[in-house]
């Protein structure tokens, strides 16, 4: 669980190793992430968003 904060952001960074060779992961024999799963836990007032700079896709947070 993370909390951002007030203006809060992540900074850019990867889900998955980049060499998987010299990981921890690749001892798991279990290969790299297949999903990741992001979940507000409340309604945001501005921002929030998710960005994908390589695909040029942001997506919003949706109350549901």
């Amino acid at each position: 669980v993370q909390n951002y904060g007030l203006a809060g952001q992540y900074d850019p960074h990867f889900d998955f190793s980049r060499d998987l060779a010299n990981s921890s992961l690749g001892s798991l024999g279990t290969g790299n992430r297949i999903a990741t799963v992001l979940v507000w836990m409340s309604q945001v007032e501005s921002g929030g968003a998710t960005v994908f700079p390589y695909v040029g896709a942001r997506i919003l947070p949706q109350k549901v």
